[in-house]
């Protein structure tokens, strides 16, 4: 019977990881980005062999987060992805014809984006076109947390996740994310002077926000709403990280 496997793409190699080390059907992955998409799909395929269906995560690290507030009279779809596109230029500085973009689009109010390397995409398809597996997902670290725990979502308030010294935080506004932050945050630093120091420099209160902390999970207020730590997608990238530097 072909498995459901679980890929994770991040920013090391973890070349040191090998099946069965550490998680249950670990699959390591590395994007080469100085050859083309078809050259990393013939890397990538043994990864997928054996495999029916993949999952795959992608560190945050190699991801753009950003908020977007359609302007007025924005109607299509078409519209919101052109006004998306600029933005993602406009915020980094990078060509944003070289990322996939995904959001929670919508034509009133502000909704989140997610920024892939379109690299990544490219190379995991034509990896399982030739593998013969297809792809179930493929989502950021964040976005994989934070859709599973939207039944837990407050209506207005923090959701966090740091893992491998890489922290994203998103602030709810009646359920809809109005602003995001993403960036280095060392493992050994405790989260809540620096959520902390994030809602004063926005305007927003800390509250009891939604924290997933595989770093420093014990040092977390209890008043905090805690995401489930054992999770394979936040674990298999951990353990990427810490092979690359054994």
């Amino acid at each position: 019977m072909r498995e459901r496997a679980l890929l994770a793409i991040g920013e090391h190699s973890a070349a040191l990881l090998q099946r069965g080390d550490a998680i249950e059907e670990a699959r390591p992955a590395q994007i080469d980005w100085s050859v083309t998409p078809a050259e990393n799909a013939a890397a990538l395929q043994p990864v997928l062999v054996r495999a029916g269906t993949v999952d795959v995560v992608v560190d945050d690290r190699l991801v753009r987060y950003f908020v977007v507030t359609p302007p007025e009279g924005t109607a299509s779809l078409a519209e919101l992805r052109t006004v998306a596109t600029v933005r993602l230029g406009e915020l980094f500085g990078i060509d944003p014809l070289a990322f996939e973009l995904a959001a929670d689009w919508r034509v009133a109010g502000a909704f989140l984006c997610c920024a892939i390397p379109r690299a990544i995409k490219q190379s995991v398809d034509q990896a399982a076109a030739l593998a013969r597996v297809s792809i179930a997902s493929l989502a950021p670290l964040f976005v994989r947390v934070a859709n599973s725990a939207a039944a837990a979502r407050r209506h207005s308030g923090w959701v966090v996740v740091r893992a491998n010294g890489w922290v994203t935080a998103a602030n709810l506004h009646k359920g809809a994310i109005r602003l995001v932050r993403s960036g280095a945050l060392e493992t050994l630093r405790p989260l809540e002077p620096w959520l902390a120091q994030l809602a004063l420099t926005c305007g927003q209160a800390v509250g009891t926000p939604l924290v997933l902390d595989a770093d420093q999970p014990h040092k977390l207020p209890a008043e905090w709403g805690r995401l489930e730590r054992d999770r394979r997608d936040v674990e298999l990238l951990a353990t990427f990280n810490l092979a690359e530097t054994q």
